[in-house]
């Protein structure tokens, strides 16, 4: 907020009474105010309070509809008094680590009014006082010089239009080097700080005078078109893209020379490469091209390793197709599938759904325990490792916890100097794992071992960028089975039928000769988007109670975000749907969070232990402090504050991207025009193969056909497959 806002807001000056919440690592505060007038309860982001200090708050009124009247705070000022009182009050309120009310007086009585003097210049007088050494002196200089830095820093920013709950955010990672980086550069902060993008470096630096054609600001806007790719699943981008594309973003004709220069001194100072490739030039980050090579490097230094346990390969085929007691024989493709398995170092295994990926696990397995071979089973996400540990009964967890984290550092425990133990890894859901998890798991697996990646080719490519399983399949260079006879048991479902129907090209049915009691999919023609809700208003109060299912039963799938059947009004229809009357809630940019709703976590927080895909019911609500509990699936229940709450979303609806790893016994699947630009076959194909017991298609034939003969949307920019081919790609540069 600028000051000449701030004008117009309402100004309060008085004494921190008491504090009554405090989230240090967010700064919203909640403190009870007293002013010669009133005493009254201000909410807000704040620098770090002490009862005692005084404030300056800017802000306005609102009414709590439990607690009455408060003031909301935009901006917060301490006050550094100058009476004798008011610094013994100041520094005995705690505001300085290392001094309390005892020494907070001693220093005043002292020092007086030069205290502040004293603590910024001659720190050293300070263990004149009994009991302040020279330890203690330094620890109260280094807490006040950081106090004081943040305020500026709060104030310079606060100039800039950025609100407090960004300036803690960018100070924490810059410390007392905020200033200098922001001043020397501030689109810089885009790049190291999550939550800060472009957008917002950008206004910060047009607030600073930073010209529009200034190098600075062309070099953020290349890399931001980097950026703006991976979010497509686009490593690299043709070379007269990026140059358009720069220019769209930064609002330069794209005849300007300076975009072609900046970018010849990125790629002499190793942040870009070219490549040449299909007699196109490509230009991608440096590092990402790094990581596809270390990829490559992993699977193939994996596949050469040699082997030390051998099988009697004829010994285990023979019996695994030979119809035993208690056993199923298996089908000629899963037999070839272990088989391949346990004569490869890496291998992957592929299948829609009903082909046997599942019962080929199990025989896996039990081959396995009986050459008492050790295991880990592992998949992208929560979700999709719990489906994992209950179709195999043995004990599976997600990549991520299996690396095994360290929040303070930033890196897995488990990585190329630390690996991890076992004999074989099997991970589950292939086709979810990006480049960087991609990167992450190989590191952590040592050579001697063997690798299983399970998953079904035919789905939605990862969220995050690169195409990292697709890439493996058509290297050719990872031993490959394809399952693809369908059982008898799943020919009686018209779920799979219909999956495999939209797989090949053609429009789902429900005319398929199944008996009554399996007709699993509902297709339900209606022209208007409109429409859809007057149904899943009958659907939740008529239709689901008589098939005897529950709200918690249902998921509805969308392939976008926004209009009339996008996630966003879906999930507000759907939370008043289902809770009518009022419940306590915390809002959040128009969203309110109440108890009982479904919600997902939007993005990693290795500090909270929760992951981008992660769903969850809130447990409960605090209106007083602004804060959430959430349950997630795995039994975690994971504490929110109001300014982290855009780390989650109502998730009565998701995309169908963030479906994947999930399986859920209704699926609701909306396809509508509206949705052109999204439809593609594997996303139908996927929202399909996310239902247990009932699908139900509603939309228009037409975007149905559409989105069944559109398949381009694999192809991604990545060059991993190349690499595993060639190893030597892309070492070459470009002039």
């Amino acid at each position: 907020m600028a000051l000449t806002e701030e004008k117009q807001l309402e100004k309060l000056t008085g004494t921190v009474e008491r504090i009554v919440f405090c989230d240090e690592s967010s700064g919203f505060t909640i403190f009870v105010l007293h002013t010669p007038a009133i005493s009254t309860v201000v909410r807000g982001t704040t620098p770090l309070l002490k009862e005692g200090v005084s404030v300056d708050v800017y802000g306005s009124w609102t009414t709590h509809p439990k607690f009455g009247k408060q003031f909301f705070a935009q901006n917060c000022t301490v006050l550094i008094p100058t009476s004798t009182d008011g610094l013994i009050k100041y520094f005995g309120s705690g505001m300085v680590k290392g001094i309390g009310k005892v020494y907070g007086e001693k220093l005043v009585r002292t020092f007086g009014g030069d205290l502040i003097r004293v603590i910024e210049e001659e720190p050293q007088r300070l263990s004149s006082i009994e009991g302040i050494g020279p330890k203690r002196a330094v620890q109260i200089m280094n807490a006040w010089q950081e106090q004081r830095e943040f305020g500026r820093v709060l104030m310079f920013l606060r100039e800039k239009d950025i609100s407090p709950a960004y300036a803690l955010r960018i100070y924490k990672h810059y410390k007392h080097a905020t200033l200098s980086v922001v001043q020397e550069n501030p689109y810089k902060i885009a790049e190291d700080v999550w939550g800060i993008g472009f957008a917002t470096a950008d206004s910060i630096a047009q607030k600073m005078g930073i010209a529009a054609d200034d190098p600075r600001r062309i070099s953020a806007g290349i890399l931001h078109t980097f950026t703006t790719a991976t979010s497509s699943g686009h490593l690299y981008i043709e070379a007269s893209d990026v140059i358009s594309k720069t220019a769209d973003i930064l609002a330069i004709p794209p005849t300007s020379n300076e975009i072609p220069r900046i970018l010849e001194i990125l790629k002499t100072h190793g942040r870009i490469i070219a490549i040449t490739h299909n007699n196109k030039i490509w230009l991608g980050l440096a590092k990402h091209l790094r990581i596809e090579q270390s990829i490559s490097q992993s699977l193939l230094a994996l596949k050469q390793y040699p082997r030390k346990r051998t099988f009697d390969l004829d010994a285990i085929a023979r019996r695994l197709i030979t119809v035993q007691p208690n056993t199923i024989a298996l089908h000629e493709q899963q037999v070839r599938g272990i088989i391949t398995a346990l004569s490869h170092n890496v291998s992957i295994i592929t299948g829609g759904p009903g082909t046997g990926k599942t019962t080929l696990v199990r025989s896996l397995l039990e081959i396995l325990d009986a050459h008492n071979i050790t295991y880990k089973l592992a998949a992208p996400t929560g979700r999709a490792a719990k489906r994992m540990m209950e179709s195999t009964r043995r004990y599976a967890t997600t990549i991520h916890r299996m690396l095994e984290l360290d929040p303070q550092l930033m890196k897995f425990k488990y990585n190329k100097g630390n690996t991890l133990v076992a004999d074989v890894f099997i991970i589950d859901e292939t086709s979810m794992i990006d480049i960087f998890l991609a990167h992450a798991l190989l590191n952590a697996i040592p050579q001697s071992a063997q690798v299983i990646f399970l998953g079904d080719i035919d789905q939605l490519p990862s969220v995050g960028p690169g195409n990292f399983f697709k890439d493996m399949i058509a290297s050719e260079q990872v031993a490959t089975t394809r399952l693809t006879e369908i059982f008898r048991q799943a020919k009686e479902s018209l779920i799979i039928l219909n999956a495999h129907r939209i797989n090949h090209g053609e429009f789902p049915s429900t005319a398929i000769d199944v008996p009554p009691e399996k007709k699993d999919v509902i297709f339900i023609k209606e022209p208007s988007a409109e429409n859809l809700y007057p149904y899943l208003k009958r659907l939740f109060e008529k239709e689901l109670p008589k098939r005897k299912f529950t709200p918690q039963d249902v998921q509805i799938l969308s392939p976008m975000n926004r209009g009339i059947a996008g996630t966003h009004a879906l999930n507000h229809f759907m939370q008043k749907l289902l809770f009518p009357q009022p419940r306590p809630k915390v809002s959040f940019f128009g969203t309110n969070f109440c108890p009982g709703d479904r919600v997902m976590q939007l993005r990693n927080n290795y500090d909270k232990n929760v992951f981008n895909g992660d769903l969850g019911v809130i447990k409960s609500v605090d209106p007083e402090n602004q804060s959430v509990v959430i349950e997630y699936t795995q039994g975690v229940d994971v504490a929110y504050e109001v300014d982290e709450l855009g780390e989650i979303t109502l998730a009565y609806a998701t995309t169908i991207h963030k479906s994947q790893g999930s399986e859920y016994p209704v699926v609701v699947l909306p396809c509508f025009m509206q949705h052109f630009m999204l439809l593609q076959r594997n996303l139908l194909y996927t929202g399909f193969t996310r239902a247990q017991k009932l699908c139900i298609l509603i939309g228009e034939p037409r975007a149905i056909a559409i989105a069944i003969k559109k398949t381009e949307s694999g192809q991604r920019a990545s060059f991993l497959q190349q690499l595993l081919l060639n190893p030597e790609f892309g070492n070459e540069s470009y002039q």
